[in-house]
């Protein structure tokens, strides 16, 4: 498990996907149904602290499930069979895909910024053990 509290994210996709020259994105729609009053998007596109989310997580970092046997035959002495899962679940309330990102990679540069990040992969590896 990995946790950060207290970290804040500017969610510049959000941003440049709320203009209407880009689509305009949810807010957009919410106008369009009434929920928000008309021109209201266009008005606070310039109010950047409505772009800036609360980045806080808990994510379920890694995790291995293993079996490990002795078979009774003479040629094997020993069989481990696993599955390992890296990134498996992230709890958060940030809106784009992972309040982990930074626009200049792995330094600390420019953290907590998000413009088109692709998130930290998903993965999952299973493999099989054999001691001979």
């Amino acid at each position: 498990m990995d946790a950060v509290q207290g970290f804040e994210v500017f969610n510049f996709t959000d941003r440049v996907n709320s203009r209407s020259s880009f689509g305009g994105g949810f807010r957009d729609a919410q106008e369009i149904r009434g929920e928000l009053a008309r021109g209201y998007n266009n008005a606070a596109y310039n109010i950047w602290e409505r772009y800036i989310e609360d980045g806080s997580f808990v994510k379920l970092r890694e995790l291995t499930l293993s079996y490990t046997t002795n078979p009774k035959t003479p040629a094997i002495s020993n069989l481990r069979i696993f599955v390992q899962g890296r990134n498996l679940l992230s709890f958060d309330d940030y809106n784009g895909w992972d309040p982990e990102v930074s626009s200049s990679g792995q330094t600390n540069g420019v953290r907590g910024f998000d413009f088109n990040e692709v998130p930290i992969p998903r993965t999952l590896r299973f493999g099989i053990g054999l001691t001979l």
